[in-house]
């Protein structure tokens, strides 16, 4: 790639009310596993759920 050229970046919240109250994950696409991403401060990161089976969309339905 060339330095100084952004591929594009998609960002996509999805809030959690049911079953799991509490729950905001950001999803991204278009940034690779080794680039490192700098949020807005208005954004925290509590932890990296990447290839998390506990967060996939199928497990969270589950819960209750």
């Amino acid at each position: 790639m060339t330095q100084g050229v952004c591929p594009p970046v998609t960002l996509r919240l999805t809030p959690s009310t049911k079953p799991v109250d509490n729950l905001v994950i950001l999803q991204t696409k278009g940034i690779a596993e080794q680039e490192h991403v700098n949020f807005p401060p208005f954004i925290r990161v509590v932890s990296d759920i990447t290839a998390n089976p506990q967060y996939y969309n199928y497990n969270i339905a589950l819960r209750k």
